[in-house]
């Protein structure tokens, strides 16, 4: 049975929260013959070495510089007002997940301009959405970005959403948009979570790499977790890259997750 627009939304809002809080997380189908990893378990979420890790192979770590207050976007799921944050430091947006069973799902979103709703000048998102099971479907959102709330939604069907109603509707959407954006010592802090929480993580500099057609200075951390952790046996291998956007921000560009069973779901941005 295809799946509905918002269903698929439905599954991409657990992949942004499971990258975000980069976990194993059971409130989504995973490859074959898995074991959710317990929710209390959070593997490394972005990048950036912890200063007790010794690099392998690499060049220079990621800058440690604290960016003005003012310079850091709150893009934590799912915090109020991120999306805001988000649209303009990226006009467009997308990702990809896949896994080894098959199954993919893209989702994008594209700034189109402004527009006036109900007296209050709107940014007119157009939301793309499409899987291996589900057709390709376009939606739109207007965004008060000087409230930070939906003022108006139009689903796939042509069905007009305002106030209230839009607001609600618009929810998971908005979460699903959303990829984490640290700070250099955000990451580095996730990283030695990381490790007190029992994983096994080494990082490495890519250089400049080609995302969605972006060069960017990336960085990659590995993380296993170790004998005695909560994760040990249902996760084999957590797999992170990280952009540099400048000014001391990362972003996430790529999340794998391996099992011992030899699944594994990844997920990567498409657009940028």
């Amino acid at each position: 049975m295809e799946k509905t627009y918002l269903a698929l939304i439905a599954v991409v809002v657990v992949l942004a929260v499971a990258v975000a809080l980069l976990a194993p997380t059971g409130d989504h189908e995973t490859p074959k013959k898995t074991t959710p990893a317990p929710a209390t378990s959070q593997p490394p979420a972005t990048t950036a070495p912890p200063q007790t890790t010794q690099p392998p192979e690499t060049t220079s770590p990621p800058q440690t510089t604290q960016p003005p207050e003012t310079q850091q976007p709150n893009i934590e799921l799912p915090s109020e007002g991120s999306i805001c944050d988000l649209v303009k430091i990226a006009s467009v947006r997308g990702w990809r997940y896949e896994d080894s069973n098959g199954t993919w799902f893209e989702f994008s979103y594209s700034v189109k301009g402004k527009e006036n709703v109900g007296g209050v000048q709107a940014l007119k998102v157009e939301i793309t959405a499409e899987g291996s099971d589900a057709e390709e479907e376009v939606g739109y959102l207007w965004l008060d970005t000087t409230a930070c709330r939906v003022v108006q939604l139009q689903l796939p069907d042509g069905t007009l959403l305002t106030g209230v109603l839009a607001e609600q509707a618009a929810a998971p959407i908005l979460q699903s948009l959303l990829v984490p954006i640290l700070t250099s010592e955000g990451i580095a802090s996730e990283v030695l979570a990381a490790e007190q929480a029992g994983w096994q993580v080494s990082w490495s500099d890519l250089g400049a790499r080609s995302v969605a057609g972006r060069s960017m200075h990336v960085m990659r951390f590995v993380a296993h977790p170790l004998p005695g952790s909560e994760d040990y046996g249902q996760v084999s291998k957590v797999t992170v890259e990280v952009g540099d956007l400048g000014g001391g921000l990362w972003m996430v560009v790529y999340v794998k997750q391996e099992l011992p069973n030899g699944g594994w779901m990844a997920l990567k941005v498409t657009k940028l």
